[in-house]
């Protein structure tokens, strides 16, 4: 199965899969929900799936497809490769992760993998998820306040949106600057939006 809401995208991918060796597309889907409607009516044995999608993003579909079917064997496809955005997609039980900009090579040698029960991983997203899980996570506010910081929010203006007071905020922002390990929020909103905590769009 294929999943991604843009035509194109999806139209190239099926046709490269199409044209391998023993491969075939049994269906589409353009968001999470069609997916998992069409998981549950064709039972695929691959699952190519973008990450960023309407409706219902690629990790949240992958949860929700492994609550129901936890053999299903997923490979998130994304323009994404931040800390946060490989460890969330690590945590839903995702079987492959590859950026977009992989060849079609890539992308026919995962499915072959992940078909065979393997997983496919680079050694970066591997050497990203050990980064990543040797640190704190964030609470709901941080990510809040972070996403906040990021807009050039000051902290009484931080406060205003999140109705609470300018002290709670500069727990906050102090807590949010220790996990990240920098010393001020500029530095805070890069690594923020390097790491996939925070996305600008």
């Amino acid at each position: 199965m294929v999943v991604d809401d843009h035509a194109m995208v999806r139209i190239g991918l099926c046709e490269a899969v199409a044209s391998a060796p023993n491969m075939l597309v049994v269906v589409e889907a353009a968001n999470g929900l069609e997916a998992i409607g069409a998981y549950r009516k064709h039972k695929p044995d691959v699952v190519l799936m973008d990450l960023q999608m309407p409706e219902m993003d690629g990790v949240e579909s992958t949860v929700q497809l492994r609550k129901e079917f936890p053999e299903a064997k997923i490979i998130l496809l994304s323009i994404r490769e931040g800390e946060e955005d490989v460890w969330r997609a690590n945590q839903a039980g995702i079987k492959g992760y590859l950026p977009k900009s992989s060849p079609m090579e890539a992308v026919m040698s995962a499915i072959r993998q992940v078909f065979a029960g393997e997983t496919s991983f680079s050694k970066e997203f591997i050497t990203k998820i050990k980064i990543r899980a040797a640190k704190s996570d964030f609470t709901p506010r941080e990510v809040d306040v972070l996403r906040l910081i990021v807009k050039g929010r000051c902290n009484k203006e931080i406060a205003t949106d999140l109705a609470v007071s300018e002290g709670s905020v500069r727990l906050y922002v102090s807590r949010v600057l220790e996990k990240l390990g920098v010393v001020d929020r500029t530095q805070a909103a890069v690594k923020a939006i390097q790491s996939g905590l925070v996305h600008l769009d």
